[in-house]
């Protein structure tokens, strides 16, 4: 059984029973929120607000800046993620439900239950702690924080004083609603930097692959019509040995459309017809996706250090890859215009800043809301549903 799972199991069943046995520690709002209030780091806030509150109050209007542009970018990448799954059949969702040692059958992405528990941690403690540390630096009193539950979706929360905070000028609350996300954007900066120039090229020194393996294939493209599964282990292309992904990728890339592929796996041979590469005209494309078979330390590196430790150093690497992925994801799905989330306020308060009366604001406010949590749940429905059809007319 997959450790994933059962460790999953445990983990929610375990809030599930927390929560069923000391619900009046709970505040429910709107049915489906349930917050769990403490006083858990408000001190350590108010003490950073004090460190350098210029640089601070610089940061925070910067963080405007890239929150307007994040809303923008998300908003924009959604409406094209759906214009694509209407056009195109074969589109696969661009975002899902994060849910950490949960497979949900057809979602983009699969998190890992550890790694997918420590990432959202993280991000969810930066994301909040941001939001506190600037409210702080404005002299806002942090009621709580706490965790809290979207239904199923775990998260967390800072509770300012919204009296105090309505009360501040614009520029202060924006800097304010901005925090979190900017700061979630600047930690997918950080950890992407450090990925790229210093844990991907040490990960690559210590590893060697062998093998290719079939880990995806896209509906309707010729691979996938040839009768090829996941699993299959590629042996040669065009009669060309295959002994790395390196080798696949090579191979690939002198594949022309139209062109005839033969291609060799430990199952059976097959001969397809390249397509045409979706976005490089004249290139081959045969709609797949490849993974190591075999990813193992070189042996010089177990005969210096062993191998637990150049292993705890590629595991610390997958988990700042889901860190910058969960930064990133979530702090730009938090700028989108919708209801009550970072963005959410932002937009009304610009709205408002704009339009001069509150009835006209909320409406327009309202409106993007309904338009917003739209764009998500069509991208994330939407395949099933057209699975849902396409079965209802047999």
């Amino acid at each position: 059984m997959n450790l994933d799972i059962v460790f999953a199991i445990i983990f929610y069943g375990a809030i599930i029973l927390y929560f069923l046995t000391h619900r009046k520690k709970f505040e429910i709002q709107n049915k489906i929120i349930a917050l769990y209030k403490t006083k858990i780091g408000l001190k350590l806030m108010d003490k950073f607000s004090k460190v350098a509150p210029k640089f601070l109050r610089v940061l925070g209007i910067i963080g405007i800046g890239i929150g307007f542009i994040g809303m923008i970018t998300i908003f924009v990448f959604l409406t094209k993620g759906l214009i694509n799954l209407f056009m195109d059949p074969a589109a696969k969702a661009t975002i899902g439900l994060v849910l950490p040692g949960i497979r949900i059958p057809g979602a983009p992405v699969y998190v890992p239950f550890w790694y997918g528990i420590i990432s959202i941690f993280v991000v969810a403690v930066i994301h909040e702690f941001s939001h506190g540390v600037v409210a702080r630096l404005y002299n806002i009193k942090i009621k709580s924080s706490g965790i809290a539950f979207f239904g199923p979706i775990l998260a967390a929360f800072v509770e300012p004083d919204e009296k105090q905070l309505s009360k501040k000028s614009k520029s202060a609350q924006l800097s304010i609603f901005a925090a979190g996300p900017f700061s979630n954007i600047l930690t997918a900066g950080v950890v992407g930097l450090l990925l790229l120039f210093l844990i991907m090229p040490f990960a690559a020194s210590i590893l060697e692959s062998e093998g290719v393996q079939i880990s995806g294939l896209e509906k309707n493209y010729p691979l996938e019509r040839a009768g090829v599964t996941e699993g299959e282990l590629i042996e040669e292309v065009n009669s060309v040995p295959i002994k790395n992904v390196d080798d696949f990728v090579e191979v690939m890339s002198e594949i022309k459309s139209d062109q005839i592929v033969i291609l060799k796996t430990n199952r059976t041979l097959y001969n397809v017809v390249a397509f045409e590469h979706p976005k490089i005209e004249g290139k081959g494309y045969l709609g797949v996706v490849v993974a190591p078979y075999i990813t193992r330390l070189k042996e010089n590196v177990v005969s210096k250090f062993g191998d637990k430790l150049p292993w705890a150093i590629f595991g610390f690497s997958k988990l700042l890859g889901w860190i910058f992925a969960l930064s990133l994801g979530i702090g730009l799905v938090n700028l989108l215009p919708l209801g009550p989330v970072d963005g959410g306020r932002m937009f009304h308060l610009v709205s408002l800043h704009f339009l001069k009366d509150e009835k006209k604001s909320k409406k327009v406010w309202g409106w993007m809301s309904f338009v917003s949590l739209m764009l998500i749940i069509l991208n994330i429905t939407f395949p099933y549903l057209r699975k849902l059809f396409n079965w209802l007319l047999g």
